[in-house]
């Protein structure tokens, strides 16, 4: 009866293990700079959520990330958020999404002043 006693526990034990043990290790930052995709991808979706303008320098910089699903939730996020996409294609090729980058980077520095890159997006748009 007792080795069914021990069987029983034994998870307990296990898990235990395995908290301390994963308590232990360095963790990823669990924001939009995080080395994890899926980490940036579930911070600018909180961050579309919330509504959050702090995020967008961020979000344009994960435009250019080599991963097509974390440029798409960055766009979408950014356009949840500023109501803006200046002709941004996630899955276009590096040079297609070249110039939307760039005028994001511009909204980004003037602080979200559409005007700034408004008659470029326009005429991009044709």
């Amino acid at each position: 009866m007792r080795p069914m006693r021990l069987e029983r526990h034994s998870w307990f034990f296990c898990a235990s293990a395995a908290l301390l043990a994963g308590g232990c290790t360095p963790r990823a930052p669990q924001g939009l700079d995080s080395a994890l995709p899926q980490q940036r991808m579930e911070a600018a979706v909180r961050a579309a959520a919330s509504d959050d303008p702090s995020a967008v320098p961020a979000l344009v910089a994960m435009l250019d990330s080599d991963d097509p699903a974390v440029r798409m939730v960055a766009i979408h996020s950014l356009e949840d958020i500023t109501g803006e996409t200046f002709g941004y294609d996630f899955s276009a090729d590096d040079a297609g999404r070249a110039e939307a980058i760039d005028r994001w980077r511009r909204y980004a520095a003037d602080g979200g002043v559409s005007g700034a890159v408004g008659g470029q997006v326009e005429d991009a748009q044709r």
